[in-house]
C-alpha cells in the first residue's frame, strides 16, 4: 500500500504469490474443524491454478507477460 497518494493504491508485484499459499494450507484444517463443504468448488479451482502456476522445477511462479499489472 501507498498511502502518500490521494488517494491510496495498492501495487501487486510477483512476490505476492506466496503469501496465498498461506491461506491456502489453513483451508483443509478448517473445513476438518467446522465440518462445512461451503464453496467447495472456489478452493478446487484455486488449487488447480495453483498447480498451473508450477514450473518443472518445481518452484511456484505467475507469469507476467499478458498481465496488465505485468512488466514483463
Amino acid at each position: 500500500m501507498h498511502f502518500r497518494y490521494n488517494p491510496p493504491i495498492m501495487i501487486h508485484v510477483s512476490p505476492d504469490v506466496g503469501i496465498r499459499s498461506k491461506f491456502q494450507i489453513a483451508l483443509p484444517l478448517m473445513r476438518m474443524v467446522s465440518g462445512s463443504d461451503l464453496n467447495r468448488h472456489v478452493e478446487q479451482r484455486w488449487l488447480e491454478l495453483l498447480l498451473q502456476e508450477q514450473r518443472p522445477d518445481g518452484l511456484i511462479s505467475i507469469p507476467l507477460r499478458g498481465r496488465p499489472w505485468g512488466r514483463g
